[in-house]
């Protein structure tokens, strides 16, 4: 089966840092001020993104069987464990 791929770009328009979670790899990507994270998801069936915010926290859920890619500023900063499968 082929994989879809969905693309999500989170820009930090706040003066203060933002820390971005992305589960269920309790990852977390600290975006300076007008920084941006481009998530690329990668996974062969449809599911549901969770989006939570704090004040200085966003939580990014994604579904069993994903893979993500994580670029701030374009530039790669993917950890081979984001390219496991989620449980």
């Amino acid at each position: 089966m082929t994989d879809t791929t969905a693309k999500y770009l989170i820009i930090n328009r706040n003066p203060e840092p933002l820390t971005v979670i992305v589960e269920p790899w309790a990852e977390e990507v600290i975006l300076s001020s007008d920084s941006s994270l481009l998530l690329t998801v990668l996974c062969d069936r449809e599911g549901l993104l969770e989006v939570v915010t704090d004040l200085n926290y966003l939580t990014v859920g994604l579904w069993t069987g994903c893979r993500v890619t994580l670029a701030v500023n374009g530039e790669n900063m993917t950890l081979p464990s984001l390219l496991i499968p989620s449980p």
